[in-house]
């Protein structure tokens, strides 16, 4: 930074008229070696005179590091982020608040490096790492974290921030190369191969090593939540000032480090402290005293705000299922943060083997006694699953005994695994209510190397989906699976969908790859034409007509029929204002020129009564077992050498309702069928689908035709 005496002199004159006088100044390190890591960080010592009187005073230099590997801070805009922190972000909270979250910037030439005012002149001080925060350090934090959240969401709702600020600010993902998933994967993979093999995690983060990177991206978008703030992005206790009373007692907390700063849930913000900087017995004693105060103290700066609430049954909920953010805390962060460089020979050492074109971290850094003493404490504690809230699924628990028992089957010849991962078979966004991934086997049998894959569907991480627990979604697959599917392959012959392979807790299932076979799902975007509609009617009308027959012969047992077959589930105020939206979205966008504006807007309150009044079985003289949530994307098609399509499979079977058979065909034509095919071919379809459910009925003898 170009650091000059008129500089100083107007910065220390401020409004007065008071010229200063700048008598001498000198720069002097302010962080040991090695704890540099994004900038580094110096004190300006400057001797002045005003009014003939002679002052010291100091203020802390931030400079963007020279370090090698952190030239990833220009390409993830980190050192665009800290300048408008200060000026817009932290200067309006201040202008509501009354308090300083953090130091008070005096000057850049370059918006890169920062002025700032040398908050140990107000007597605060870093706290000690090794030793990690006690409850009261960890109390006055997340006290100040909350007003820090809630004064954002105020400043978001009144737009006091230029866009193009707010866009550097909260940006959701910036792409990421091969050498920053690499930097992730060696991270995963030193944890997994040195920190905790006695807890058998080791397997299972080779297995998502591959995969961390995207699994972390789509865990931070701000979009998978309902309430989302302005995070601080790297809280720590590195990143926190304390002030003490003059027994010791602490007092007061600033944040200082802004370059993560980014918009989404603030359970970021509380897992990387908790994880990072909490001593553990504060965790294991007063973790839910301390989130009740974050929560009070949140809700006190919104209701100031006129902003909305958030409860802790949102905050818990938001915080279950990120194993890929509580992966990196211990993998990336933890390490990093708890390691005594000073007495190491500074932070380049810890490079991977010393190299800057190597990406990630040595491994001595890993063998550090208090981080294998805090990480054992995390992995035994998510290891037990012991307390609400925070939760580590890393998948399904898949082992090579596991695979050799699936793949060698009734067999003699027993199948040998030699190697297998896991990637994602599913766009982001397309995983609605639950994960797929691809499970890659390589083993051999009989001295012949074979490969094969199977299908992971695990529930879905994304909060909006508790609704699959509430509404039993997730205990309905299994038994479709083991007892209905099944019963009706019994029957027919034929599979309707995929064949199950295994489940360790009736929510998770392995089932059979279908494009193997040669199936895949059609373009959503062109909808369907005949032949693949006149397919899936036919395949549906099937599917109802043995439904029939099973609920006839008492072929699927009453616990799992209740599960299966029921009406209603009560339903809260959250779950009825979805349709609503919905409803006067459609009215105010879609319909104006047909008039209906009006009519939409009459019924919007009552749409989603109308919907479950509709849905009972009791209105209607004729039911079946609904797939419940049949369209193309839950569809799966096999075509001949020339591009016909031949035959179709269904899946995802989550939504099965026991109901009127229009609920299937409604929701299929209008969603999945192009509209010219429902123009002209409507009627010869309804023909096709009726006269394929008699022939079914009658060839299982139920007994009567339908018209």
């Amino acid at each position: 930074m170009e650091i000059t005496n008129e500089l100083l002199s107007k910065i220390l004159s401020g409004d007065s008229k008071s010229k200063v006088a700048i008598l001498d100044w000198h720069i002097e390190d302010n962080i040991a070696p090695g704890n540099n890591h994004l900038s580094m960080l110096s004190r300006l010592m400057v001797e002045y005179q005003r009014k003939g009187k002679i002052f010291k005073k100091s203020f802390i230099l931030k400079i963007p590091s020279t370090h090698p590997a952190y030239n990833f801070g220009i390409k993830f805009r980190l050192y665009e982020k800290e300048y408008p922190m200060y000026t817009e972000v932290l200067e309006e909270m201040y202008k509501i608040d009354g308090e300083h979250i953090g130091p008070r910037l005096y000057y850049t030439d370059d918006k890169y490096s920062l002025m700032m005012k040398d908050l140990s002149l107000s007597g605060y001080k870093t706290a000690d790492r090794t030793k990690q925060l006690d409850f009261d350090h960890c109390y006055l934090v997340l006290k100040k974290l909350a007003k820090f959240h809630g004064l954002s969401v105020k400043l978001n709702q009144c737009s006091k921030i230029t866009p193009s600020i707010k866009g550097k600010l909260w940006i959701d993902g910036i792409e990421l190369d091969e050498r920053d998933k690499e930097f992730h994967r060696n991270s995963c993979e030193q944890l997994a191969k040195i920190a905790h093999p006695k807890f058998g995690l080791n397997e299972k983060l080779h297995q998502i090593k591959a995969d961390i990177c995207d699994m972390l991206r789509q865990e931070l978008t701000s979009d998978r939540f309902t309430f989302n703030v302005l995070n601080h992005g790297d809280l720590w206790l590195g990143n926190t000032l304390f002030k003490y009373d003059k027994y010791g007692d602490v007092m007061k907390v600033k944040f200082i480090d802004f370059q993560f700063s980014s918009w989404t849930s603030p359970v970021f913000d509380i897992l990387g402290f908790t994880i990072c900087s909490m001593r553990f017995d504060v965790f294991e004693k007063h973790f839910d005293f301390l989130m009740q105060t974050y929560i009070d103290t949140l809700n006190k700066t919104l209701k100031f705000g006129q902003c909305y609430l958030y409860s802790l049954e949102e905050l818990y909920r938001d915080m279950e299922n990120l194993p890929a953010t509580v992966i990196m805390n211990l993998c990336s962060r933890l390490p990093q943060l708890l390691h005594g460089y000073e007495n190491s020979g500074g932070y380049e050492m810890f490079i991977k083997d010393g190299d800057f074109d190597q990406v990630g971290y040595h491994e001595l850094f890993f063998k550090n006694e208090l981080y294998l003493k805090v990480l054992n404490q995390w992995i035994s504690y998510y290891h037990k699953k012991a307390k609400k809230g925070l939760s580590l699924p890393l998948e399904m628990e898949i082992t090579t005994e596991l695979l050799s028992k699936i793949l060698s089957g009734d067999s003699s010849s027993k199948a040998a695994i030699l190697d297998w991962h896991i990637k994602d078979d599913i766009a982001p966004g397309n995983n609605h209510s639950s994960m797929l991934s691809r499970l890659m086997v390589e083993y051999q049998r009989k001295g012949k190397i074979f490969k094969k894959s199977f299908i992971l569907k695990i529930p879905s991480t994304h909060p909006v989906y508790t609704i699959g627990v509430r509404f039993k979604m997730y205990e309905k697959e299994y038994p479709m699976y083991t007892e209905v599917l099944q019963e009706m392959y019994k029957i027919d012959g034929e599979h309707m969908g995929p064949r199950l392979y295994y489940t360790d807790d009736k929510y998770s299932l392995m089932m059979k790859d279908l494009s193997l076979s040669g199936y895949k799902t059609a373009d959503r975007t062109k909808q369907l034409d005949f032949d693949h509609c006149y397919l899936v009617l036919k395949k549906l009308a099937k599917f109802h007509g043995l439904s029939v027959k099973l609920n006839q012969c008492s072929k699927i047992n009453p616990v799992v029929k209740r599960k299966l077959w029921i009406d209603t589930t009560e339903l809260n105020e959250e779950d009825k204002e979805y349709p609503r939206d919905c409803c006067e979205q459609l009215a105010k966008i879609v319909l104006p020129k047909f008039g209906l504006n009006e009519k939409f807007h009459q019924i919007k309150n009552h749409i989603f009564d109308m919907c479950c009044q509709e849905l009972t079985s009791d209105r209607f003289t004729f039911n079946v077992l609904n797939h419940g949530d049949l369209w193309l994307g839950n569809t799966l098609f096999k075509y001949d050498r020339y591009g016909d399509v031949m035959k179709v499979k269904l899946i995802d079977f989550q939504f099965s309702s026991w109901s009127s058979p229009i609920f299937d065909i409604l929701g299929f034509t209008i969603c999945s069928m192009r509209f010219d095919v429902f123009e002209k071919h409507f009627d010869f379809l309804m023909e096709t689908y009726i006269n394929t459910l008699n022939k079914t009925l009658k060839f299982v003898f139920v007994g009567r035709i339908v018209s």
